[in-house]
Parts: C-alpha cells; sequence; structure tokens
C-alpha cells in the first residue's frame, strides 16, 4: 500500500497526509501548511502580539495586565 505525501509550504519537506488539516475549499483537500508548521506559525504570532501590546503600553503609559 503507498502512502500519500504531500509538501508543506512552509518548511518544505514532503509529509504523510495525515499530517495536514483538511481543506475543503483547497484543489487536494488538504491545508498548505502541515500541523507542525501551524503549531510554530501561531506562537510566533501570538509572540508577535505579546510584544505589539507591551510597546503600546510602554508607549501610552498603561500598566501591564495582570498576570495569574
Amino acid at each position: 500500500m503507498k502512502k500519500k505525501m504531500k509538501k508543506c509550504h512552509r518548511c518544505e519537506e514532503p509529509k504523510r497526509v495525515v499530517h495536514f488539516h483538511r481543506r475543503a475549499e483547497a484543489p487536494d483537500g488538504l491545508a498548505r501548511y502541515c500541523k507542525a508548521c501551524i503549531v510554530i506559525q501561531k506562537k510566533e504570532k501570538a509572540k508577535a502580539e505579546r510584544e505589539a501590546g507591551e510597546r503600546h503600553r510602554a508607549e501610552f503609559g498603561r500598566p501591564a495586565p495582570p498576570t495569574f
């Protein structure tokens, strides 16, 4: 039985299709990025948004939100 493969558009690695989320709008029915790259992308975005909030608070003198 041959395993189907697809190349991730972010990491450029060929991976089995089970490593991709389904996406009905895509021609092949799969997301462009593998699940691992999506996790990395979300962490990078969260970090960038957190840093932007810190810069904004520093510029306008508002205190940082409490951390629990």
